[in-house]
């Protein structure tokens, strides 16, 4: 590992991973934006309101997903190379087509969701939707606008606009939809009205976002950072370039569409299921409107902490095995799922086990009281979620992108018909919703684990990597959990809940050590790890 890590080049190290603590930062801090926003959102617009309001945005996600998820990666790809030969002119028309590309997408996008707004309405079984899905359809444009420079400065590692742009997008979407939802509140308008204001606060984020980075081109390109040492060698012709960026993109965009399955599935069947096991259609639309802002948000809180270090990892174990050295490759596998692991796994039990009072912490009583017990479920899930991303991630960076597809399908198909059996049985009902989304990414997770003991015969140790990471998280929650009572806490003590989790993140973090979970090896793949590594080992010897 140690030799690994010397013979990468110090300087791309370094960029490699200041881009994925600018990113990872980013991330974060736009999931705690978007928590903040559906907090005052959850009050003005109640569950029903929020309903219309996700039920667009679902869309939205969808469809920015397929506009984006894939192309961005192939034009710093081709971008990268053009500046490694020293094609300037390649280089420029690259941006040129790509420009065109994303400006065709965006156009299509925008037009598909503000014409066919009452359509795409009924078919999800919530007409009043319309509203707010065609308030959303200009962000389709910036969206895709904003994407294609993301993919520029990535081709030249200038990681920074992108996490800035994200974040002014994230804070435009919180301050102006508050403040056009409060406006149309004082003009009286009614809640489908009210909500597609609310959604409007996204479009302008968008467009703030893309102006920055139209910004930050000039001034990046003036100050000389975006300069390519031009060559005698001869640029790409236009379509070859195209052609390129499809190649390259479509299986990443498959793979992205397919794991986005989960929420069409719910936006399609939840309402329509509910409507038919006898739910009218405003409280179908209220529970709808109830799970999507306060525990799937909640639910997707641990996988954005694991995105960052999956990153940074995965270079690691491509240079590895393609030196041939296989027994390192599983140890470096085995590694990354047990900091997946170690990670993902307190904060699956710790939002499964105290979900009523975390939820009170942000939302109304009555909302998160409802949504507690579907919390509850669907926190494990968070797990399997977070191991199913990093293995994707590994069977990409070996060549076998197409597989993770085959896994998310298998998925979609078991979340599908879980959710559908389980919401029409009477003992289970509306907590089939968080089950068949449990199952669908278990399912999947355990595919990728198969094609990566048979395909690559990758077999991380179970030990390490899933059992003593669940004995130090199962202490600590009940550690925890233990103090909390021992304080009276009860449903109504959502405010201790914040020492609670103190006591259990030190718990756990003595628990990891003491079991020996965390190696110094793990540490070395974190930013900064030398320094941990050595730290670690001194208290080895030491203890």
């Amino acid at each position: 590992m140690k030799q690994l890590a010397e013979n990468t080049p110090g300087r791309d190290r370094r960029l490699f991973f200041t881009g994925v603590l600018f990113l990872g930062g980013a991330n974060i801090l736009v999931k705690v934006i978007g928590l903040l926003f559906k907090i005052p959102m959850s009050y003005y617009l109640g569950d029903e309101g929020m309903g219309y309001f996700n039920s667009a945005y679902q869309i939205y996600t969808w469809l920015y997903m397929f506009s984006t998820a894939g192309l961005p990666v192939a034009v710093s790809i081709l971008v990268s190379e053009g500046r490694t030969r020293g094609n300037a002119q390649q280089v420029r028309r690259i941006e040129r087509v790509t420009w065109l590309t994303f400006l065709a997408l965006g156009l299509a996008s925008t037009a598909l969701m503000l014409f066919g707004a009452r359509l795409l309405a009924l078919m999800i079984g919530t007409p009043d939707a319309r509203y707010c899905i065609a308030a959303i359809a200009p962000t389709m444009l910036f969206i895709c606008l904003s994407s294609a420079m993301r993919g520029y400065f990535q081709g030249f590692q200038q990681m920074a606009p992108s996490a800035v742009s994200q974040v002014l997008e994230a804070l435009g979407k919180l301050l102006i939809g508050v403040l056009l939802a409060s406006y149309a509140i004082a003009q009286g308008y009614p809640l489908p009205l009210v909500a597609a204001y609310a959604v409007a606060g996204l479009a302008v984020g968008e467009a703030a976002g893309t102006a920055y980075l139209l910004l930050a081109r000039w001034l990046y390109a003036r100050s000389g950072r975006l300069a390519v040492i031009a060559s005698a060698e001869s640029e790409a012709p236009r379509n070859g370039i195209f052609a390129r960026l499809l190649k390259i993109a479509l299986p990443i965009t498959l793979s992205s569409l397919v794991m986005g399955l989960t929420g069409m599935i719910d936006l399609v069947i939840v309402q329509r299921r509910l409507q038919q096991i006898g739910y009218l259609p405003a409280a179908a639309t209220a529970f709808y409107g109830n799970y999507t802002t306060l525990v799937v948000p909640m639910f997707n809180l641990p996988p954005a902490l694991i995105y960052p270090i999956a990153t940074a990892a995965v270079p690691l174990l491509s240079a590895t095995l393609a030196a041939g050295e296989q027994a390192a490759g599983e140890r470096l596998v085995s590694s990354v799922l047990r900091i997946t692991s170690l990670i993902a796994m307190p904060c699956a039990l710790g939002m499964a086990v105290f979900s009523r009072p975390i939820l009170r912490l942000f939302f109304r009583a009555d909302m998160a009281d409802a949504a507690a017990p579907l919390l509850s479920v669907l926190a494990i899930g968070s797990l399997f979620l977070s191991l199913l991303s990093v293995t994707n991630a590994i069977l990409q960076a070996n060549g076998l992108a197409g597989r993770p597809v085959l896994s998310m399908l298998l998925g979609g198909v078991v979340k599908l018909a879980s959710s559908y059996l389980l919401i029409g049985m009477p003992q289970v009902g509306t907590m089939g919703v968080p089950l068949g989304t449990v199952l669908c990414y278990l399912a999947a997770m355990l595919c990728n684990l198969g094609i990566m003991m048979k395909q690559l015969s990758l077999r991380p140790s179970l030990s390490y990597t899933f059992f003593r990471p669940f004995l130090a998280a199962a202490v600590s929650v009940g550690a925890a959990l233990g103090f909390y009572l021992l304080l009276g806490g009860d449903v109504g003590g959502q405010l201790l809940i914040l020492p609670t989790m103190a006591i259990a993140a030190l718990i756990y973090i003595a628990a990891a050590f003491l079991t020996r979970t965390v190696t110094g090896e793990d540490l070395h793949l974190l930013p900064g790890g030398k320094h941990l590594t050595k730290l670690f080992s001194h208290k080895s010897r030491t203890a």
